[in-house]
């Protein structure tokens, strides 16, 4: 009698635990099928692209030349400019990076200043700043990631248009580039984004004023500020 007292304490313990065992069972199978939570960190290397709207200000200041005799007082304005900027570039880890930043080449209007205030627009010009640069990532703050970066400018002329200036000739240029970003990380793949350079830039340029033929050493030092949406592939 005594033994099948035992046995009868026995059955509904080894089905309390047998339920049990299955119930943990079930919630890990489930907890395993849920996806990882992102945490928002950097995502290592890897291929990513920045597209965005920027604004190109322009610190301009010019020297002048009038038939080899430097025209007093005679110097340059260049319109701000918006765009459509795209950066592309490659993470060899979470720090350390290089991109390349171009876009949709604008139009910028030369107008006189100084002396040549009342000569009005000079001329047009359809550019390209394209800069190469190396960067570094900070990525001990979570998903707000900010970054530096410095490389070469190579500034592209693709069309010039005359305006008081004919024959209007503006040469190509290389110079130097400093960037500030940052990043906040929506999610492993996409992020928002915001970004300025400043470049130390400048050109020449040639044309004809009237009948007195013009040559002009011109610094640009733009500013580009962008920002928008960005993609890891």
């Amino acid at each position: 009698m005594s033994d099948a007292k035992t046995t009868l304490r026995l059955v509904p313990c080894a089905s309390i635990l047998a339920r049990a065992c299955l119930l943990t069972l079930v919630c890990g199978t489930a907890r395993a099928a849920e996806p990882a939570l992102d945490t928002g960190t950097a995502p290592g290397s890897g291929y990513f692209l920045h597209v965005g709207p920027g604004a190109l200000v322009f610190d301009a200041k010019a020297t002048i030349h009038a038939a080899g005799a430097v025209l007093p007082g005679a110097t340059v304005k260049i319109d701000p400019n918006t765009t459509l900027v795209t950066e592309f570039g490659y993470r060899w880890n979470n720090n350390v990076a290089i991109s390349l930043t171009g876009g949709v080449p604008p139009l910028a209007t030369v107008n006189g200043a100084g002396s040549l205030v009342g000569v009005g627009e000079l001329g047009r010009i359809r550019y390209a700043p394209i800069v190469l640069a190396a960067q570094y990532h900070f990525t001990q703050f979570g998903r707000f990631q900010p970054y530096v970066g410095a490389g070469p400018v190579f500034l592209h002329i693709f069309k010039d248009e005359d305006g008081a200036v004919r024959n209007l000739r503006v040469r190509d240029h290389i110079g130097l580039a400093v960037e500030l970003g940052a990043q906040y990380q929506l999610s492993s793949r996409w992020s928002l984004y915001v970004d300025a350079k400043k470049a130390r830039l400048k050109t020449s340029a040639t044309g004809m004023l009237g009948d007195v033929p013009i040559y002009a050493d011109i610094k640009l030092d733009p500013a580009v500020v962008t920002g928008g949406l960005s993609y890891r592939f």
